[in-house]
């Protein structure tokens, strides 16, 4: 069963699940920041590129963008360098006539000593100075402020009139500005509106766990406020500002949110996730187009279902028949089904589909799955193909390649070619038997190799592949053709059980049967027997007509027939036994009153 449902569709063992997120009001990684912080120093060794301060060797060319160049100018022409390098080498002069030499006995020395390196230490605060004073003389923009706030244009201020301060005169402010100004900078709608596709589409993969405080963990306290809009603050409307929405507002972001918090499946991959399902959207619609009208059967109510998903997202009209529809309902919807052209199909259980249900509005008949039994779809296909059927009925059965429906429907059409075969052309019926009456069946002149018994005994040799009448190979190819569709373990019992006939047969003949003598096996029939019709059952029964070639015992007589033996000891049985013979419907009388005949 768990194999036939992987055939009809997977979503009978699990369906596609609604995806969200699991909401956290604080993060995990955000109680040991700090502690990861302070390890990650420690533990990581210094990059000596990551200590250089680029911008303090003047390598970042727009760090100076701040001053203009006419600044620049100025403070190259105000610059003391030349005071500062007089006043480093008087200090180096005066550093270089101090005494070096270090004598610890005497105090003079000392003081001495400590006097000339306190002039070497001055001497090299002021080599310092000078060469800090030469990089900020060296510092130059590359446009400078003035040019940067030439061509800006602030969007919050109108380049004539200032933005009014009081908030009644805002919305004028607005209306009054310059269409071609509004038209550069574009509103939120207006630019959520043109990425709304990319904003729709970009969201498809909801995240297992969110976190309330990610975007400050990530981001910052300063990242954070550089990413709110102020506009977006205003939650509700304020009192004093009537030209301000009395709804919240929009928020471009709230379906990409919304998509990343919770998923639901695609209904279209119930489609592409079967193809059974591809196949039959195919032919519903060369159906459709060429106005033919379809019963779908199906052994599954979970398929039932399925049908309808697929049937809704396509927009085909159906009607639905299971076992769970009330019986009052079942003729209501016959007669709708048969009546309204436009519907296209009607689905039903295969169980439910054979309860004496006449829909010869259609005239094709489709087998979502496949039965063992071949008499059930026999029979679904009689609720389409009866009495009132005016057009051509089509079967289509959906088989899936290389799975065990293939092995079904092999099972399947074997079982329909031995019903056909033994029961129909074998005409083994009970309306076989109901034409016979005890009279043929017991007459005299019995001809057991009639015509029946020869199609009988024909059609049993074709199917297990025994020799026929005619001697010719007929039977074999048949059982040829039937060991190339079945399975090796069959074909293997097959022959054992045609061995085992043989066997069989040459215990009652008791003469050698092989392949090298060419005689076919002749089928033991029945002698002919004789008996008489008076008042009583078989008073007596004749012997059988002697046979020349019988043998003897050890006492030389003539070993009989076990069909005679058989025969003899029955008759003995039923000796002094009256016949009754059985009511013929067909001469019923129609008479009501009391029965007169003899007993």
């Amino acid at each position: 069963m768990q194999l036939r449902k992987v055939c009809n569709h997977p979503d009978l063992f699990v369906d596609r699940p609604i995806t969200t997120s699991f909401r956290m009001k604080k993060s995990v990684a955000a109680g040991f920041e700090f502690t990861e912080r302070s390890v990650r120093r420690l533990l990581h060794p210094e990059e000596h590129m990551g200590s250089v301060s680029l911008g303090f060797l003047n390598l970042i060319p727009t760090e100076h963008e701040r001053i203009s160049s006419t600044q620049a100018e100025r403070v190259a022409q105000l610059s003391s360098h030349r005071a500062l390098t007089d006043m480093r080498e008087v200090q180096r002069t005066r550093a270089q006539a101090a005494s070096m030499y270090l004598d610890p006995a005497t105090v003079a020395s000392s003081i001495a000593y400590l006097e000339s390196a306190a002039r070497w230490d001055r001497f090299e605060e002021l080599q310092h100075c000078v060469y800090l004073n030469a990089l900020r003389r060296q510092q130059r923009p590359i446009y400078g402020k003035n040019v940067v706030d030439l061509v800006t244009v602030d969007a919050h201020k109108h380049p004539c009139r200032p933005r009014p301060k009081v908030p009644h005169k805002i919305m004028a402010w607005f209306e009054n500005d310059s269409t071609f100004v509004r038209g550069m900078i574009p509103t939120l709608d207006e630019r959520a509106d043109s990425f709304k596709t990319k904003i729709e589409k970009f969201s498809c993969v909801t995240p297992a766990v969110v976190t309330r405080d990610l975007e400050q963990f990530m981001l910052g306290r300063r990242g954070v406020e550089a990413f709110i809009d102020e506009d977006l603050k205003l939650s509700a409307p304020v009192r004093w500002a009537p030209f301000l929405p009395k709804e919240a507002p929009s928020d471009p972001w709230h379906e990409a949110r919304m998509r990343l918090s919770i998923q639901f499946p695609d209904r279209r991959l119930l489609q592409y996730d079967c193809g059974k399902l591809q196949a039959l959207d195919k032919l519903l619609r060369r159906l459709q187009a060429g106005g033919h009208r379809a019963l779908i059967f199906t052994q599954m109510t979970k398929v039932l279902d399925i049908l309808e998903q697929f049937l809704n997202i396509h927009g085909h009209k159906y009607l639905r028949l299971d076992g769970a529809t009330k019986v009052e309902q079942r003729q209501i919807m016959t007669d709708r089904f048969n009546n309204d052209s436009r519907i296209l199909c009607f689905i039903l259980s295969t169980r439910s589909g054979g309860l004496g249900i006449n829909l010869t509005g259609a005239d094709t008949v489709i087998f979502y799955d496949q039965d063992w039994n071949p008499a059930m779809d026999k029979q679904c296909q009689d609720r389409c193909h009866r009495i009132g059927q005016t057009r051509d009925v089509h079967i289509y059965r959906l088989v899936s390649e290389h799975t065990i429906e293939v092995n079904i429907l092999r099972k399947a059409s074997q079982k329909q070619m031995l019903d056909d075969v033994v029961i129909q052309e074998g005409e083994f019926t009970t309306d076989y038997f109901n034409r016979l009456s005890v009279r043929e069946v017991l007459e005299e002149n019995v001809d057991l190799t009639s015509e029946g018994v020869s199609a009988a005994d024909a059609a049993l040799d074709r199917v297990l592949g025994g020799p026929d009448s005619s001697g010719n190979n007929e039977g074999r190819n048949v059982g040829r053709a039937l060991e190339q569709a079945e399975d090796r373990e069959d074909v293997a019992a097959a022959r054992v059980a045609e061995r085992e006939i043989q066997a069989d047969d040459a215990d009652f003949t008791e003469k050698p049967i092989g392949p090298a003598s060419g005689a076919s096996t002749t089928r033991q029939g029945t002698p002919s027997v004789k008996s008489m019709l008076d008042g009583n059952m078989l008073d007596g029964v004749d012997s059988v007509e002697p046979d020349d070639d019988a043998e003897v015992n050890a006492w030389g007589d003539k070993i009989g027939n076990i069909d005679q033996h058989m025969l003899g000891v029955m008759g003995e049985q039923l000796k002094g036994t009256k016949l009754e013979l059985p009511k013929d419907k067909k001469k019923k009388g129609k008479k009501k009153g009391k029965d007169t005949r003899k007993r």
